[in-house]
C-alpha cells in the first residue's frame, strides 16, 4: 500500500476518534486533553503531507486538500485558544463548528481521491 493511502486512512479514522474524544473531554481525566491536542497537531501535519502530495492531482482534489489543511489549522488554533482561556477572543463554539466542517472536508476529499485513483 502506498504511503499516501496509509496516511489518508489514518486521517480518516483519526478525525472521527478526535471528534468522539473532543465530545467526551469534560467527562474524562485531564490528560486526555493533552492526547486530544497532540492528535490534532499531528493530524494537521498529516493533512499538510496529503495536500503536498496532491500537487499532481486534479484541481478539485488540490482545492479540497488545501481547504482541509486550512480548516485543520483553524481547528488547532481555536483549540489552543480554548485551552488557554480565550486570549484571542474567538467564539467558544468555533472549535466545535469547525470540527464538523473538517469532517465533511475529509470525507469529500476521501471520495474525490478514491475516484481519481480508480481513473488513474
Amino acid at each position: 500500500m502506498k504511503p499516501v493511502a496509509i496516511v489518508s486512512i489514518i486521517v480518516g479514522v483519526g478525525i472521527f476518534i478526535q471528534f468522539g474524544l473532543g465530545e467526551m473531554l469534560h467527562r474524562l481525566p485531564r490528560f486526555f486533553i493533552d492526547i486530544h491536542m497532540t492528535m490534532g497537531i499531528v493530524g494537521v501535519a498529516l493533512i499538510g503531507y496529503l495536500a503536498y502530495k496532491s500537487a499532481g492531482s486534479q484541481m478539485i482534489v488540490k482545492v479540497f486538500s488545501y481547504l482541509a489543511l486550512l480548516s485543520g489549522v483553524v481547528q488547532v488554533v481555536s483549540g489552543l485558544n480554548t485551552f488557554m482561556n480565550n486570549p484571542l477572543g474567538l467564539p467558544e463554539s468555533l472549535h466545535r463548528m469547525n470540527a464538523f466542517i473538517l469532517i465533511v472536508l475529509v470525507i469529500v476529499l476521501g471520495i474525490l481521491t478514491a475516484r481519481s485513483a480508480r481513473r488513474g
